[in-house]
């Protein structure tokens, strides 16, 4: 039977090399070539439109109105909205109101993810599925797991 002082230190042992494999994958320079792939593809900007227009474009995308939420959420997702960045991931993902692409699904979710120490496991295999790393690239997989990434980002409590 281990002692409190033996459990201790193998738990810390344990946090420690998850740290380092944290930051090691952390170094890698996928991370920024997707940032730099998805700027070049939306021209992402920093304009902030008027915040009644973001309400009016979440309600459309709750009704189901995809067209026209997409187009008054695309600002909103291309300043950096979180929100706005999932639903136009969403309407891209499974061709609503726009014609479906996995690959840009994928480079919206991954703008929309806000790193934490819950979404690290699925934004590595999100980066795995996109670039093809010990796999074929498989842009639908890769979109799967950033969406999930991006969700364990929400701020909940």
């Amino acid at each position: 039977m281990l002692s409190i002082k033996t459990f201790a230190k193998k738990i810390a042992t344990a946090s420690i090399l998850l740290c380092l494999v944290s930051s090691a994958f952390a170094v890698t320079n996928y991370p920024d070539q997707l940032l730099q792939q998805a700027t070049q593809t939306f021209q992402l900007s920093t304009h902030t439109p008027p915040t009644a227009s973001l309400i009016v474009g979440n309600r459309l995308f709750q009704q189901s109105k995809f067209k026209q939420a997409y187009a008054v959420m695309l600002p909103w997702a291309k300043q950096g909205n979180q929100t706005a960045q999932l639903e136009i991931g969403f309407m891209n993902e499974f061709g609503q109101g726009v014609p479906q692409s996995y690959q840009k699904a994928a480079l919206w979710y991954f703008l929309a993810i806000r790193p934490n120490q819950f979404n690290g496991r699925p934004m590595q295999r999100a980066i795995n599925a996109y670039f093809g790393l010990n796999q074929k690239v498989d842009y639908q997989t890769a979109a799967l797991w950033f969406r999930m990434a991006a969700e364990l980002s929400v701020d909940r409590y």
